[in-house]
């Protein structure tokens, strides 16, 4: 796909299709059949099925996500917001990993220990 498509493509095309003035209480805007999770430059889009299938593509952490699982609620926006947090943690770069000697020498029932963690970016 060319990259002026994309970018057209994940644009809102007219007003009422902006962010925030889809559905009350519902933050995101509409493209060419792509859901626009949330403004600015690498904003994160979706291609969403009802009961909560995604397609979630985030040019800001190089992630796509795809999701098969179904809710039992057709839709809901808290639920939508909260999978889209999800869907965020996980590109976020981790701000904890474990010493690598530690992962490997440790029991698989054993707890870490704090002397085994190491904290990025506190």
């Amino acid at each position: 796909m060319p990259p002026w498509w994309i970018s057209q493509a994940t644009t809102p095309q007219s007003p009422w299709v902006e962010w925030g003035h889809l559905y009350p209480d519902d933050p995101e805007g509409y493209g060419y059949q792509w859901w626009l999770v949330e403004p600015g430059p690498g904003h994160p889009y979706t291609a969403e099925g009802v009961f909560f299938q995604f397609v979630y593509v985030s040019p800001k952490y190089n992630m796509v996500i795809v999701k098969a699982s179904a809710y039992d609620d057709f839709w809901s926006v808290p639920l939508m917001i909260e999978q889209f947090t999800a869907f965020d943690a996980i590109g976020r770069p981790s701000r904890i990993t474990l010493d690598r000697a530690a992962f490997v020498r440790a029991d698989p029932v054993e707890k870490y220990k704090p002397e085994q963690i190491q904290r990025l970016n506190p």
